[in-house]
């Protein structure tokens, strides 16, 4: 990445300046707008507002739901690609199965979401399992292990393809046939597993506890007047304004407490449609149909309406609804009018000044955080990284990769006898010299790459992610090449040679900053191999 300062608009005061004039004005004159509306139709506006702020609110909470879907289906992608799983499915080991166990314990104990997770192989015998266990996480005796090949889990899960996720229903856990007390709910989230020569070798699966989701809906839900519900297919409540109506569908003593039971003609309503707002002498209902399946997916709306409708789809999804009892509603609606009578009246006043100073204030602080930044950040010449950022990104990448035993390689690359560009051509060419450098440093790496510069010649590239060795030497003669091509200047052509000192991680294992001085080190070594080439750390 190069910052660019020339790429900041011209007269952004000035041009932010005239914005916030006119949207203080525009907010002038949608106060009085709206405190007429408000006036004339008094009841009608408040419902809208309401409807609106509702609208929203189930807006955040699908957000909500995608963000814990992403999370988990992320989650569950990165365990189905573990290498000690990939080891031990190559090799058979059990060095690596009990290693594969650990990770996925370290994993549990950090992430506090699953109740389990457990790799099952193509038979639906478990291999590992661990257990939350309430937040004393443990990995389950090989003993205790059992075969899961009747569950529909395991048979929905093992019939998909390579990257495809299968979500189970929201439920309650069971434990030897019963419901586990206190209770449990849980969705379970499966991949399956396929090894280096892509056969399918069993699924991996997320026990999620989904009281983590229904608390998340329930704070979220706190901000608006509304009551949160979260209902399955048939109208029972996963999540309720009294949590003891909730899992009828699973408790025979709750069998009758359900949304369809105590609002009949509203359900008629709710079911039928993905969306739907109304109110009736009930209160206000506000509904959205939530598909758990497709959160998984990256692109949702991919979805077509058919596909949604399919018979085992329109099975498998939530209500998603807000509800606002009658009496709430309209005594909120006249306490919220007297309110915004008086404060518009004064804001229509006062607003106009204040939000236009505030607005210069805040464009000026905001131009002088942005040079403060790219002066501690960038490089004044060639726009890269400064020494202490890069190494601060350095130790980063060095961290990540040891965590998730990743490979990253960092390049040292010194221009030869850059000097003489300096003492024949002069200083403002030689800063036109190491800019057009940096231009081909960039241009020769991925985006997810970094190039900084030490300080005069020297500069630094971090490869991060790489497969294999060779592919640093690949980087390393493109970058030769394209730095010793002659560099068109003033009309003058310039062609310099360059040295570069290779360090890669894992097979060196030191700390960044010895990384970087063996890098360096490395470099000089190819320095007095003759410039113009590389050479490999010791």
């Amino acid at each position: 990445m190069v910052y660019d300062r020339n790429n900041k608009p011209e007269n952004l005061d000035k041009k932010f300046q005239h914005y916030f004039l006119r949207v203080g004005f525009f907010t002038a004159a949608v106060i009085l707008a709206t405190l007429t509306i408000l006036f004339a139709l008094e009841k009608g506006g408040r419902l809208t507002l309401t409807a609106s702020e509702e609208q929203a609110n189930l807006d955040q909470q699908e957000i909500l739901i995608s963000k814990t879907f992403e999370t988990i289906t992320s989650d569950l992608k990165i365990l189905a690609m573990q290498n000690e799983l990939e080891m031990f499915l190559a090799t058979g080991d059990n060095h690596f199965r009990e290693l594969a166990g650990r990770e996925y314990l370290n994993f549990i104990r950090h992430k506090g979401l699953y109740d389990q997770i457990r790799y099952l192989d193509e038979h639906g015998m478990e291999i590992f399992r661990v257990n939350y266990n309430s937040g004393n996480p443990s990995i389950v005796p090989r003993e205790q292990l059992q075969n899961k090949k009747q569950r529909p889990y395991f048979f929905k899960t093992l019939a998909l393809k390579k990257g495809a996720i299968y979500v189970s229903p929201f439920d309650l856990n069971f434990e030897h046939g019963e419901v586990e007390v206190p209770l449990k709910p849980v969705i379970r989230f499966a991949t399956p597993v396929f090894d280096d020569q892509r056969g399918k070798r069993g699924i991996v699966i997320l026990n999620y506890l989904g009281a983590a989701l229904i608390e998340a809906l329930r704070e979220s839900g706190r901000i608006s007047d509304g009551n949160t519900l979260l209902l399955n297919a048939d109208g029972f409540w996963l999540c309720a304004v009294d949590p003891n109506d909730e899992w009828g569908f699973v408790l025979r003593e709750r069998k009758d407490c359900n949304f369809a039971n105590e609002f009949p003609a509203e359900w008629e309503k709710i079911s039928k449609t993905d969306f739907s707002q109304f109110v009736n002498p009930n209160g206000m209902f506000t509904s959205r149909t939530i598909f758990p399946l497709f959160e998984t997916r990256k692109n949702k709306k991919s979805a077509s309406r058919a596909e949604k409708q399919k018979p085992e789809m329109r099975d498998r999804h939530w209500k998603l609804v807000s509800y606002i009892s009658f009496d709430a509603l309209h005594k909120a609606n006249s306490v919220l009018l007297k309110e915004l009578l008086m404060i518009g009246v004064i804001l229509l006043f006062s607003s106009l000044v204040p939000v236009w100073m505030i607005a210069k204030r805040l464009v000026r602080r905001q131009t002088s955080q942005e040079e403060l930044f790219y002066s501690a950040n960038y490089d004044e010449v060639t726009g890269l990284l400064k020494r202490t950022p890069f190494i601060e990104k350095l130790g980063d990448t060095y961290e990540e990769s040891r965590r998730y035993q990743r490979k990253f390689a960092l390049l040292f690359i010194d221009l030869d006898d850059f000097k003489s560009v300096n003492d024949n051509f002069g200083h403002d060419t030689g800063d036109k010299f190491l800019k057009e450098t940096s231009r081909r440093l960039v241009a020769s790496i991925r985006q997810s790459d970094t190039v900084g510069r030490m300080g005069g010649d020297e500069f630094v590239v971090l490869l991060t992610e790489i497969d294999q060795p060779h592919d640093v030497r690949v980087v390393a003669e493109k970058i030769i090449k394209k730095l010793s091509t002659p560099h068109i200047i003033s009309n003058q052509s310039i062609r310099l040679g360059v040295s570069i000192g290779i360090c890669h991680f894992p097979q060196h294992k030191d700390a960044p900053d010895i990384l970087l001085k063996k890098a360096d080190a490395a470099m000089y070594e190819a320095k007095k191999a003759g410039k113009n080439t590389y050479r490999l750390a010791s």
